[in-house]
């Protein structure tokens, strides 16, 4: 079974602050006596789920689509972070083991108010380059915030993708098999892209 981890995209989807919001008009329509109906999308390419590549933040980083399309999928680790007050050292630690390719952060309460954005350390982050990591993912805006993103700086620097709004709420501590494939917009510093979990057998 195929679980969906991605948010829903409109004119309701939160953006990073800053940011403009998603906007759809109608070009065309059958209510309009259109033999077709035709929509045109305004929006971020950060907004919704998506990835971000290196040059995001790392001048003459690789671009979305010069990225190797093997990250984007395989074997994942979910990770059940919700009782930590930060993804920090310990944490990468404690749950992963050295040469694990793609891990995903749970880190939404249902049960509480949730924060935008997710308060990953530099530490962690230099951890997790350092064990092989490939692709990071959240269930927030981002991993981080602050004026230096340290993090986005520390894990793209090391072409590390961050898989970032996700939606977690259905989905359990374990292994599963991750798609994530981005848009193939060529020159661009990310693009959105549906996510689905798969558990393993």
């Amino acid at each position: 079974m195929l679980i969906d981890i991605s948010v829903d995209v409109n004119s309701n989807t939160p953006v990073y602050p800053g940011d403009p919001p998603f906007e759809s008009e109608c070009l065309a329509s059958f209510e309009a006596g259109s033999h077709h109906c035709l929509n045109q999308l305004r929006m971020m390419v950060h907004t919704g789920t998506h990835l971000d590549a290196p040059a995001h933040y790392v001048a003459g980083g690789k671009t979305i689509d010069q990225m190797g399309l093997d990250r984007f999928y395989g074997e994942c680790l979910v990770i059940n972070a919700v009782k930590f007050h930060q993804i920090n050292e310990s944490i990468i630690d404690e749950f992963v083991l050295p040469g694990t390719k793609r891990i995903l952060f749970k880190t939404v309460d249902p049960q509480k108010p949730s924060r935008a954005f997710g308060d990953m350390t530099p530490g962690a982050a230099r951890r997790l380059v350092e064990i092989g990591t490939t692709l990071v993912g959240i269930d927030r805006l981002s991993v981080e915030m602050g004026e230096d993103m340290a993090c986005h700086t520390i894990l793209l620097g090391a072409e590390v993708a961050l898989l970032e709004c996700l939606n977690l709420s259905r989905v359990t501590e374990g292994r599963y098999r991750l798609w994530c494939l981005p848009l193939k917009l060529t020159g661009l510093e990310g693009a959105p892209c549906r996510a689905v979990l798969e558990q393993c057998d």
